[in-house]
């Protein structure tokens, strides 16, 4: 049966972060960590994933907004390489006064039901160049979230596709490429994301990973970003705020529990600020990095 936590299945929490990912990816959420398999047809799936701004800690002390994303998950296990899930999401702020943009609207109050998922998970026997199994993993985020209901939304599809290759005994390099669709209609009160506007995005995440023994691995992953509201007509106009991802973590199996303590700097892909090796780069400045600590464990 599969585990929930086999492979890295890429999608970031970003500032204005709720379960549509819609502006980013979200921390790791699973690992090449060897594991068991599954025993179970049934399973039931947690996850707890926290995270702040660095510049809002500086700015506001105590008083920095920290976001608790979690959710409660049922697994069904169709055979040994394929899973259904049905998952909800709740969404907790410590200062709701202090948010910015999508997470604003969302938190009328402190804590607020999110998004619930349907997902469809498959360990295919595909390879591509010597690599392992390619995953395949299809989700759709339905629209009950406050803000999705305030904008008229209709849900996200979102698909990710995983490779790993191993380089050496501790070595390997993984890629992520992560489509996704976010569904409007034309009750939409921003007219610029109305029914002919549905929002594309594509993310695409090359990762390096080395693995201290089977329980404990390291990573740094980049991932690249964009979306576009003009996809569907034919032309791929990348919209502003398309960012750049460098992560850096730490995947820690305990049992069933999956520890994932990273740090994610959040940069714009136009000028300097993304170029590491540029004078004017913000890659890991106070302003750019969002910590993060999440916690996953499937039973």
């Amino acid at each position: 049966m599969i585990n929930h936590a086999a492979v890295i299945l890429i999608g970031f929490l970003f500032v204005t972060t709720n379960a549509f990912a819609e502006v980013g990816p979200e921390p790791a959420e699973a690992s090449s960590l060897s594991t068991a398999p599954a025993p179970n047809t049934w399973q039931l799936d947690l996850s707890s994933e926290n995270y702040s701004v660095m510049k809002d800690i500086q700015d506001l002390g105590n008083q920095a907004p920290v976001t608790s994303v979690n959710s409660v998950g049922v697994i069904y296990n169709l055979r040994a390489q394929s899973a259904l899930e049905l998952r909800q999401y709740f969404e907790m702020a410590s200062n709701k006064e202090r948010l910015t943009g999508r997470a604003q609207l969302l938190h009328k109050d402190s804590t607020e039901i999110s998004s619930l998922l349907f997902r469809e998970f498959e360990v295919t026997p595909l390879t591509i160049a010597g690599s392992k199994a390619i995953t395949l993993e299809s989700r759709y985020y339905a629209p009950t979230d406050r803000a999705s209901k305030e904008n008229k939304e209709n849900g996200l599809l979102r698909a990710d596709a995983y490779a790993e290759w191993t380089t050496s005994p501790r070595w390997s390099l993984a890629f992520t490429l992560s489509p996704r669709v976010l569904l409007n209609s034309s009750g939409n009160p921003v007219a610029s994301k109305g029914s002919d506007a549905d929002y594309y995005g594509l993310y695409s995440s090359p990762a390096a990973l080395y693995h201290f023994n089977d329980q404990v691995l390291s990573y740094y992953m980049y991932t690249w970003g964009m979306k576009s509201a003009n996809a569907q007509r034919g032309t791929w106009e990348m919209d502003a705020g398309n960012l750049g991802y460098h992560e850096i973590g730490i995947q820690w199996k305990v049992g069933v529990v999956l520890i994932n303590p990273c740090l994610i700097s959040a940069v714009d892909q136009k000028g300097l600020d993304g170029q590491i090796l540029s004078s004017g780069s913000r890659v890991l400045s106070s302003e750019t990095n969002i910590y993060n600590m999440n916690i996953y464990a499937t039973f």
